[in-house]
């Protein structure tokens, strides 16, 4: 944070994963197993807010499509629709900041960025045929939509 003339920076100290052993050798053996242990406040997020995706999807994006971009958009979508409870803009400007860093931040990178993000949110929506997304000239808006997959209940 800054203010011109003081800038401040706070970090909260949260961690994924408390230890982590990773082997990284081209003659890697059953016997060395990498290991990551998670933080216990990163397992309970990830475990009583799951987000819900389909796999079979992100492998036809990976395999069809080969873009890290689609397989983004439909983990960005799966999560923001499964808690969404009115329609939602996201300009353009915005979603660049969160897709799009390796595009220039001029006329013609802003063009690129919207025509491949729009690209890609078309394959994305034929695999998520139940989201509710429309894009026009100032960003996309998302509706509440139904879950793409169903949460299962906990026994």
């Amino acid at each position: 944070m800054t203010d011109g003339a003081h800038s401040m920076t706070h970090d909260v100290g949260f961690r994924l994963a408390s230890e982590v052993k990773l082997w990284w050798t081209p003659w890697y053996s059953a016997t060395d197993s990498s290991e990551i242990t998670l933080t216990e406040e990163f397992f309970h997020l990830i475990t009583d807010r799951p987000v819900p995706v389909d796999l079979r999807v992100l492998q036809v994006l990976q395999v069809l499509k080969g873009s890290a971009l689609a397989l983004d958009i439909y983990s960005w979508l799966v999560y923001r629709l499964s808690y969404l409870k009115q329609p939602t803009t996201i300009p353009w400007e915005v979603l660049q900041v969160q897709f799009g860093t390796n595009y220039a931040q001029t006329k013609s990178g802003r063009y690129a960025f919207k025509k491949d993000f729009q690209e890609q949110l078309r394959a994305v929506l034929q695999l998520y045929s139940t989201a509710h997304v429309t894009a026009d000239s100032q960003g996309i808006t998302l509706q509440p939509s139904r879950l793409h997959i169903t949460r299962r209940s906990s026994d």
